[in-house]
């Protein structure tokens, strides 16, 4: 029987912010499961525990110089469902916003269940100027974080993993936010746990909206169809100069008998070439996550991505990466290991994730003083 299950977005940074994902993606699940915390109500403390080890794993692994992480990081929002207590728990860091919906009186109601981590937020500010760091609005869109008297890192972002100059000499932090999130009995839900490319124009009610108006099974097109109005609006909003990485995760958690079993209903791949594999419980096929033997709830995982770092799901001890890259709206799909590609033969049964690449992420997270 499947207990929990866990789903992340870690979007890097930096000039080796695809290596520092990486690693923090690699790492991160192995930590949490290793702890007999996670299999109780501590959750939350042990995902605070498993950020805070994760990040001493990112230290050494800088000092032995197999890894670059003095001015490149990520974010990192992780979303661990308890299906026999009926807990959503969230830890998180920096900008990677997961957003709830909950189906009441016919009507999808959509919000927020994470703040992003600003420097120019009060407990952020004062945080990070008691450890001698300084904030700074760089005069367009951001306020960044500074060493005293230097001209480094101008990080947008007030907590992270890696960014080893930040957290030594700026007060940035990588301890997460913990965030409980009540479930609804008797009620259909959904969650989506995104990169900030996303949210920059679009609200959490209007995510919701958007992948409500198709089914649990058609969640696959639902993520994508979230992906591709976060891609137009940062077209027609910045005139085609920049987009930002966009990755949508989408679970539906559903509560009702019925809807468990159109949930659980067989989804065919629809690319040409097969490419779902089993994973001990669970489906794999692409986009689509089928998740039979939850408890209480049954989901549907989808992921629509266009120049992602990474995410992860986890379903009990299987382990399986999933990345998709793309041209935007092209009619072909790529499948393999390397970095701008989607990975489905990433996917292990009972043992630790396989490396697996990742792209740098085209946000200025960190930008020198002026």
């Amino acid at each position: 029987m499947d207990t929990f299950s866990i789903y992340a977005v870690f979007d890097g940074h930096g000039q080796k912010g695809h290596d520092v994902s990486q690693f923090v993606k690699d790492m991160l699940p192995k930590i949490i499961l290793k702890d007999p915390r996670s299999k109780s109500p501590e959750v939350g403390s042990c995902l605070i525990d498993s950020f805070k080890k994760v990040q001493k794993l990112v230290t050494a692994a800088d000092k032995m110089k197999t890894l670059s992480a003095q001015m490149s990081g990520t974010t990192a929002t992780v979303c661990f469902l308890d299906h026999l207590h009926e807990k959503l728990t969230i830890a998180h860091v920096a900008d990677s916003t997961a957003a709830f919906g909950v189906k009441k009186g016919g009507q999808w109601i959509g919000t927020s269940v994470t703040k992003d981590h600003k420097p120019n937020l009060k407990g952020e500010r004062e945080r990070i100027e008691k450890n001698g760091g300084r904030v700074v609005f760089d005069g367009y869109a951001n306020h960044r974080v500074y060493a005293r008297n230097a001209r480094y890192p101008g990080l947008n972002m007030s907590r992270c993993l890696g960014d080893l100059v930040g957290h030594e000499q700026c007060g940035i932090t990588c301890e997460p936010e913990i965030t409980p999130v009540e479930l609804q009995k008797g009620a259909e839900q959904l969650l989506l746990v995104c990169s900030d490319g996303v949210w920059e124009f679009i609200t959490s009610q209007e995510a919701v909206d958007l992948v409500s108006t198709r089914p649990a099974e058609h969640s696959e097109q639902a993520a994508g169809l979230l992906a591709k109005e976060a891609w137009d609006r940062w077209i027609r909003e910045e005139g085609g100069a920049v987009v930002d990485d966009i990755t949508v995760g989408l679970v539906h958690i559903a509560r009702t008998a019925a809807a468990e079993a159109e949930i659980c209903k067989p989804v065919r791949a629809r690319s040409t070439q097969e490419v779902g594999q089993s994973a001990g419980e669970m489906t794999c096929l692409p986009f689509h996550w089928a998740m039979p033997q939850a408890t209480l709830s049954k989901m549907v995982f989808s992921l629509a991505s266009l120049g992602a770092e990474g995410v992860a799901g986890l379903q009990k001890e299987t382990l399986s990466i999933l990345e998709h890259s793309r041209e935007p709206w092209a009619s072909s799909r790529y499948w393999g290991a390397h970095s701008g590609t989607t990975t489905c033969d990433d996917i292990v049964s009972g043992a630790p994730m396989t490396p697996m690449s990742a792209r740098a992420s085209g946000t200025k997270a960190h930008q020198g003083a002026p």
